[in-house]
């Protein structure tokens, strides 16, 4: 049975995960866009459920979808054989167009259980490891900063990430697109306030660097071997707070004209800086 109504309940839920941050806290689920996502997930066994459209339905069960790229290199029963393990359900492709807020609807969503990570597991889990690298966002609450700082974090096999309560939801629709499935493999979590991130590291000897003007040029830093790394707001930058209680201040050093970098491009300086010392 095709969905084809958007006044269906399933189809009003999805909406409200997709716009109510509340809502995806309380039913403890978020929402996922695009084949290779969805089909990741399903690799990771943590669908919910997953919507299909009904043009990109037919063409997988009629064997004419073979761009095997849009698939990860699956052919189109292989897909179908994927999603068959999980409760789907098939909407027509108008209904489609109202759950998703992307421009171009790629015919294929899922329901995913929200990570259920703390930020001592996250830490404790890798302390053991010869190096251990961590990020720790201060109220970032651009969608697309925090996405690519998931992807450039996995890409520089970062250990995970810790996020204070301010920073924009790691679930906001935008910045699930933004990560490019990142946010399925990398740990992170959440705690209230920076300072508990910092007593957190501190406590498993994980030697905390915050950026600021006043800090020692990253040229010049020898960095420990189990490291976290504080970006800031995107206009206030790190609290004073914050500063004092990190172990060591450090600087990207920049032209002299230049009064900040973006939070996703300094963290990736940071985050390639800290890595590369080791290789």
């Amino acid at each position: 049975m095709i969905i084809e109504s958007v006044k269906n309940e399933q189809i009003k839920n999805i909406i409200k995960l997709r716009d109510s941050a509340k809502d995806r806290k309380r039913q403890g689920l978020y929402i996922i866009e695009g084949p290779k996502m969805v089909l990741e997930a399903a690799h990771h066994n943590c669908v919910s459920r997953i919507y299909i459209s009904e043009s990109v339905y037919n063409d997988l069960t009629n064997g004419t979808e073979n761009n095997n790229n849009r698939y990860g290199g699956l052919t189109s029963a292989e897909v179908m054989d994927v999603i068959s393990k999980y409760t789907y359900d098939i909407v027509s492709d108008h209904v489609f167009s109202v759950m998703t807020d992307t421009v171009n609807p790629q015919g294929m969503l899922a329901l995913v259980p929200v990570n259920d990570m703390t930020p001592d597991s996250i830490i404790t889990k890798n302390t053991q490891k010869d190096n251990l690298r961590l990020l720790i966002l201060e109220d970032v609450q651009d969608p697309g900063n925090l996405g690519t700082i998931f992807r450039t974090a996995e890409a520089a096999h970062f250990d995970g990430i810790i996020m204070t309560k301010g920073c924009v939801s790691a679930y906001n629709p935008k910045v699930v697109r933004s990560t490019m499935g990142a946010i399925l493999r990398l740990p992170f979590s959440y705690v209230d306030n920076t300072k508990e991130a910092l007593e957190l590291c501190k406590k498993e000897g994980v030697r905390v660097y915050a950026t600021a003007l006043s800090g020692k040029d990253i040229r010049e830093v020898s960095y420990d071997n189990k490291s976290a790394f504080i970006i800031g707001n995107e206009s206030r930058g790190i609290s004073s707070d914050t500063l004092l209680g990190s172990d060591e201040l450090i600087k990207i050093p920049m032209n002299p004209v230049s009064e900040s970098l973006n939070a996703a491009v300094a963290a990736g300086i940071i985050m390639y800086d800290s890595v590369l010392t080791f290789i």
